[in-house]
């Protein structure tokens, strides 16, 4: 299962490795822990597959996911 962040040029970059560690699905957006970032990382919901969109909390949480990092204003994403 994969939570790909894309640019808006839809351009790949180097895939890294996580956990979904927070998931607010009443927000539509969660947290993705990795090894090689400082901080968490914020995602959308519709950003994670589609057979994870639709689950419960307890099914997202602990998720091991692959991802893309880019930079947004205000932020990483």
């Amino acid at each position: 299962m994969s939570v790909e962040a894309r640019s808006r040029s839809r351009s790949r970059g180097k895939k890294y490795k996580g956990i979904i560690v927070e998931w607010r699905g009443d927000k539509g957006f969660g947290f993705v822990q990795g090894d090689e970032f400082n901080k968490d990382i914020f995602f959308l919901g519709s950003e994670l597959p589609l057979e994870l969109q639709d689950s419960a909390k307890g099914q997202i949480i602990n998720q091991c996911v692959e991802y893309d990092v880019f930079s947004v204003p205000g932020g990483t994403r």
